[in-house]
């Protein structure tokens, strides 16, 4: 995990990746290692049954969070998803589509984050 700030429940940070929310350099002031693992793990293992709904705010690896649920996004359980994207990281904003268009979800509308211009939360639904 690299923060800039150390704040508890901060945002705007970066996990696994020398970038930020915008697909800048991240730079940052504190770092540790933190687990993570991927949807893909959590259903195969039985750690989590395959949800109805997901949201994905992850700061900017949105694209690769999906990526990471690629063997269950085709499954009809799954009726939507909500994405935070940023329309001008374009590498997670067409990675995101192309996903979505690949396992048949349309977008249905999106919603401005109000302390971001480019970024809003995206809602796919199948």
């Amino acid at each position: 995990m690299k923060e800039k700030l150390f704040e508890e429940g901060g945002a705007l940070n970066s996990f696994g990746q020398n970038y930020d929310y915008n697909g800048n350099i991240f730079i940052s002031n504190n770092q540790y290692r933190i687990f993570g693992t991927s949807i893909n793990y959590l259903l195969e293992n039985n750690i989590l049954q395959i949800p109805n709904y997901i949201k994905i705010d992850v700061d900017g690896i949105e694209h690769l969070i999906l990526k990471g649920a690629d063997k269950y996004l085709n499954s009809p359980l799954i009726k939507s998803l909500s994405v935070e994207l940023n329309e001008m990281f374009l590498e997670q904003f067409n990675e995101v589509n192309k996903i979505m268009k690949k396992f048949k979800f349309k977008f249905k509308h999106k919603k401005r984050d109000v302390n971001y211009s480019e970024t809003y939360n995206y809602v796919f639904e199948r």
